[in-house]
């Protein structure tokens, strides 16, 4: 499974990074770095076809001991192993792996809504909109009167 069909499947963005590579980005990103795709922690096509990457970039030593004790037990392959930063790879069929992913890397799944929620939320905004309308027309209708000062005392 390649990486845009992972996204597909789990309801995720792909972005693209400035090498030109799809990867899903998640919002968890460590304020020394630059405010680029690939500074932030992501999943990525590992090159052997079969699993993906998971690159984490966190604060503290503690943080990433605690991820990777996490990450192990779940049946990660740690594939490099910094001081607050580090890769794993994991099997994308897995939804137990796939799951602990995304919590790790902030990475937000949407939400797919069902059709009779769907049908509900159209008929409420149908109905607001009516009611704006109905408003807008009566203030519409007021008439203006010049701001011509009498009256005022001076």
């Amino acid at each position: 499974m390649d990486i845009k069909e992972f996204g597909e499947k789990y309801r995720v963005k792909t972005r693209r990074d400035n090498c030109g590579e799809d990867i899903v980005t998640g919002s968890r990103i460590p304020k020394d770095m630059p405010k680029q795709v690939e500074y932030a922690c992501h999943v990525y096509n590992h090159a052997d076809g079969k699993r993906l990457g998971l690159l984490l970039l966190l604060k503290t030593k503690q943080q990433w001991t605690h991820a990777k004790k996490r990450l192990v037990a779940a049946g990660f392959t740690i594939k490099q192993n910094g001081e607050t930063e580090g890769t794993a790879l994991f099997n994308p069929e897995d939804a137990g792996q796939v799951r602990l992913a995304f919590k790790l890397a902030r990475i937000r799944v949407r939400r797919e809504l069902s059709p009779e929620r769907r049908q509900a939320l159209a008929a409420q905004l149908g109905a607001s909109r009516q009611a704006l309308n109905l408003v807008s027309n009566h203030v519409a209708e007021a008439p203006l009167t010049p701001n011509t000062g009498e009256g005022q005392p001076a």
